[in-house]
């Protein structure tokens, strides 16, 4: 349950932190620079959450813990 918040929130706050640099961006006369980072973002933030969704992503608690099929997680991802 952790991991899925402590994830979610990543996301809200890389999201808003590149509204932030976008915006700061904008006060120079420099705003399509500003506009390709925001649509850069965009798009690694939509692709983050297809992935999350088709379960196209790293495992950490695997990675943490290894495969061993006694672990707790592991046991109920049995088919992983």
């Amino acid at each position: 349950m952790f991991e899925a918040n402590h994830k979610t929130a990543g996301y809200f706050a890389g999201f808003f932190a590149v509204g932030a640099v976008a915006s700061g961006l904008m006060q120079y006369p420099i705003p399509m620079l500003a506009g390709i980072i925001l649509a850069a973002a965009l798009v690694v933030l939509v692709l983050c959450i297809a992935f999350e969704l088709k379960g196209l992503r790293y495992d950490r608690y695997r990675a943490a813990f290894g495969n061993n099929p006694d672990h707790p997680h592991n046991k109920a991802r049995k088919d992983l």
